[in-house]
């Protein structure tokens, strides 16, 4: 996979696919958060963001793809301070986005437009083309941009977040989500979580989990990670017509017999049976 160059000290920290880490210092790791959900990604530098982990689905898992065990992020839940001092909360789970508890309209894919959205003082929530898609970007890294379009959040003169969403079947959600952390130069020594490493105490799951937030718990289900639920179709009733296959079986078993023959000889049955 493509290295992230850092420049002047900023950190770029990325989590894709089942998951995959590149951290501040430009190192690339496989981590799997399993059996815990929840994990911290960045915290300090002006930004606390925590990302949501389901399993991929057993039954397809395969060992170079998606491999049994492995597991991907389907969420993000973090919080920023304005200019202002105000703390704000922000969610991405799939293709929803609420901030400070309250779901603000983006659409969704193939149903959506470039929007730009204010909240407090200084900080922007923005959907707008995936700049791999977009014909004026240089971006080329398909395999962490996915989708058709990006969705970021940040503060002026503080961290930013995008990610990105797209649909996999391998994923109970049915999509899964990748994430990128930029933090300005003067804030990445006192950075933790999985953007600082992925071993030791930065790997822990967080003391304070953001998802038992009381803005984010009705947002993430607890069965979030078992799928949608499973649709079956009612039980046969009287009243149901016979299907086709049955009509057509009634209506072989009562024709003449002198029709079988007729059929038998290449003679018109119809004309046969009608004679009879």
């Amino acid at each position: 996979s493509a290295t992230t160059t850092l420049v002047y000290g900023d950190c770029q920290c990325w989590m894709w696919s089942d998951p995959h880490l590149e951290t501040c210092n430009g190192k690339t790791a496989d981590f799997n958060p399993m059996p815990e959900h929840v994990h911290s990604l960045a915290e300090g530098g002006g930004i606390s963001l925590q990302s949501y982990h389901c399993p991929v689905v057993q039954s397809t898992c395969q060992p170079d793809y998606y491999p049994c065990g492995a597991s991907a992020a389907v969420a993000f839940a973090g919080t920023f301070v304005d200019k202002a001092g105000a703390s704000h909360t922000i969610v991405f789970i799939g293709e929803k986005v609420l901030v400070d508890g309250a779901e603000v309209a983006l659409g969704v894919h193939y149903d959506w437009e470039p929007k730009v959205v204010a909240v407090g003082d200084g900080c922007t929530l923005e959907r707008k083309l995936n700049r791999v898609v977009d014909p004026k970007s240089k971006a080329s890294d398909a395999g962490k941009m996915t989708g058709e379009y990006e969705t970021s959040f940040s503060c002026e003169g503080g961290a930013k977040v995008t990610t990105w969403y797209y649909e996999e079947e391998h994923m109970p959600t049915g999509f899964l989500m990748n994430a990128l952390v930029e933090v300005g130069g003067m804030d990445t020594p006192g950075l933790k979580g999985l953007c600082h490493s992925v071993k030791g105490e930065d790997a822990k799951p967080p003391k304070d989990d953001l998802f038992e937030n009381d803005d984010i718990t009705d947002l993430i289900p607890d069965d979030l990670c078992k799928g949608p639920p499973t649709t079956t179709m009612p039980p046969p009733t009287t009243t149901m017509r016979p299907t086709t296959t049955e009509s057509v079986t009634t209506t072989t078993t009562t024709k003449p017999k002198v029709c079988f023959l007729a059929e038998k000889v290449g003679q018109n049955c119809a004309a046969v049976c009608k004679a009879k």
